[in-house]
């Protein structure tokens, strides 16, 4: 979708290219949530000293029927904070979880915590909004998993929302 966006503007905007004054420059992010790619992007424009007078922006919408467009003033989507996290522990037997230290128990810790943290986090008529969307755990039904992965993001409108959840985030990790 996001490729046939630019593609589908590009011939438009060559087909009234007599009409425009000036340059238009077409760029393309892959990876979006990734987020290194847009850092390379800002790079190549600082090196290459491009000045850039407007700039335009589009994205699939979810909420919308398909052929529709929309125009937004302000924010149309949001700032995005990504996390991948390992937790290790120690492995032991499920008749014996004294002598094991689960890491499920320290993720569900943190993942209860991430709940109640977005109260705090972001004024009731902000967006904040984070979800869990990878846990890999344990090997077998019987085995105090040593390991535990996860990842996830949390989305902002206020940069400075975007900000505290990452430093809640890591401070909720380090405890």
């Amino acid at each position: 979708g996001h490729m046939a966006m630019l593609l589908g503007t590009a011939k438009l905007l060559k087909q009234r290219e007599q009409n425009l004054a000036g340059s238009v420059i077409l760029m393309f992010e892959e990876s979006e949530e990734i987020t290194l790619e847009v850092e390379q992007i800002c790079k190549y424009i600082e090196e290459k000293q491009i000045k850039i007078d407007a700039c335009y922006g589009n994205h699939v919408r979810w909420d919308m029927p398909s052929g529709t467009v929309a125009c937004n003033d302000g924010i149309a989507m949001h700032g995005l904070l990504a996390f991948e996290v390992e937790i290790f522990g120690k492995n032991g037997h499920g008749s014996r979880p004294d002598l094991g230290c689960s890491t499920l128990d320290a993720f569900n810790l943190f993942y209860n915590s991430m709940n109640q943290m977005r109260m705090k986090l972001a004024a009731p008529d902000v967006r904040f909004t984070w979800s869990i969307g990878r846990v890999e755990c344990g090997t077998a039904r019987n085995v105090i998993p040593d390991h535990l992965y996860f990842g996830g993001t949390a989305r902002f409108s206020e940069a400075e929302d975007g900000r505290r959840a990452f430093f809640q985030i890591k401070k909720y990790l380090e405890s």
